[in-house]
């Protein structure tokens, strides 16, 4: 029996090992899936960007609507062990996160060991995926599928309790791409892969289930060159797709919302989606953040006042002037839906860079030039 056809029953992973099975491990399968810029903005690379989505969270009951620096609670865990065997992954290093050797196959894998709220995190969202049908009606549903969450992708929990998660390997990530391409960045570079990150969103969004932290880390480029989520750990899936009011504020600080920012008591995490999608394509584009500061509370201020600048010495097309106004925009109502973003045309994309390498003052504009041309050949 394929994994997609196992019953709901079975996608629980959380619930108590029998004393008296036989079975050592519980296990369960799921068979459907820094920026070098010198300008005025600090480069993803930087320790000071505020990545991290520990920066934002919210506090218990009591506190509704405090924004918490550093305030995710941690949760103690058992960590791997070298050369140890859980299932039929032999463990390669140790820790909460390492790789493993797939012994039928030889093949090698990520593998990360789960927190009980990011294992059922996980078996919700594999829950909905099973049920993808009912809120989807599209032909690439399989395929989308796939992207939000890969074929081989495997769950084991142990007699102990503890939860490894296994996901096969990516080829890069969404933010070492940019890397590499840095100042020669083109709109034709962005805007296949873009179009495939709506899809994604889009998809999630059908199915009720808010991605969350979209972030250059947190796509990758698998082996068909096709992005897909790295993980669905920061995923929250609504009982009902339809209403996507959410109080949880945790988040990336440089890519939190103005609503969120603002302490509203609930806000809709698919519009919050959406204004990470236009950091997102700002980053990518422009290789810096539309806000930034050196403070948390800096980059707060200036999210709250959403005042999106484009530098002037840039080259970007009016589509893509278009659509980083349109994400940006303060009020969560005025942006588009994901929906509404499959369909909206991106034209002609230029294939020239993007943005301006910063020269010397020093080095004449001759020598520049022969730099330049350098480099092309």
């Amino acid at each position: 029996m394929s994994s997609r056809e196992r019953s709901s029953s079975s996608l629980s992973i959380l619930s108590d090992v029998s004393q008296d099975s036989s079975d050592e491990l519980k296990r369960q399968r799921y068979g459907s899936s820094s920026f070098t810029d010198d300008s005025y903005n600090s480069p993803l690379s930087n320790g000071s960007d505020f990545s991290s989505s520990e920066f934002l969270s919210s506090c218990g009951s009591g506190c509704r609507g405090r924004l918490l620096v550093g305030g995710k609670k941690r949760e103690k865990f058992e960590p791997l062990v070298n050369n140890s065997v859980i299932g039929d992954y032999r463990i390669v290093g140790a820790g909460k996160d390492s790789r493993a050797v797939h012994l039928p196959t030889n093949k090698v894998v990520n593998c990360q060991v789960l927190t009980s709220q990011e294992a059922h995190t996980v078996s919700q969202v594999i829950a909905r995926l099973e049920d993808s049908e009912k809120y989807y009606r599209g032909s690439d549903v399989n395929e989308l599928r796939d992207m939000v969450m890969p074929p081989e992708c495997e769950l084991i929990e142990e007699m102990s309790g503890r939860v490894v998660m296994f996901v096969p390997l990516h080829e890069c990530s969404l933010h070492a791409y940019a890397q590499k391409k840095s100042f020669h960045m083109t709109e034709a570079d962005v805007e296949p892969i873009f179009k495939q990150i709506v899809r994604i969103l889009a998809f999630c969004h059908a199915l009720g289930i808010i991605v969350r932290n979209l972030k250059p880390r947190k796509l990758v480029f698998d082996q068909q060159n096709r992005i897909r989520l790295e993980n669905v750990l920061d995923c929250i899936v609504c009982e009902d797709p339809s209403d996507d009011r959410m109080v949880d504020k945790y988040c990336t600080p440089a890519f939190a919302a103005p609503e969120v920012v603002n302490r509203a008591p609930n806000f809709s995490g698919k519009a919050c989606d959406v204004w990470s999608l236009g950091i997102l394509l700002y980053l990518l584009l422009l290789g810096r953040y539309p806000f930034y500061d050196e403070t948390p509370a800096g980059v707060f201020s200036k999210i709250r006042v959403a005042k999106v600048v484009l530098p002037p010495d840039v080259h970007l097309s009016a589509g893509a002037r278009a659509l980083i106004y349109g994400l940006l925009r303060r009020d969560p109502d005025e942006r588009p839906t994901t929906a509404e973003l499959r369909f909206t045309p991106w034209v002609c994309p230029p294939k020239v860079p993007c943005r301006r390498r910063p020269t010397d003052p020093r080095i004449s504009p001759a020598l520049h030039m022969r730099i330049a041309l350098a480099v092309r050949q």
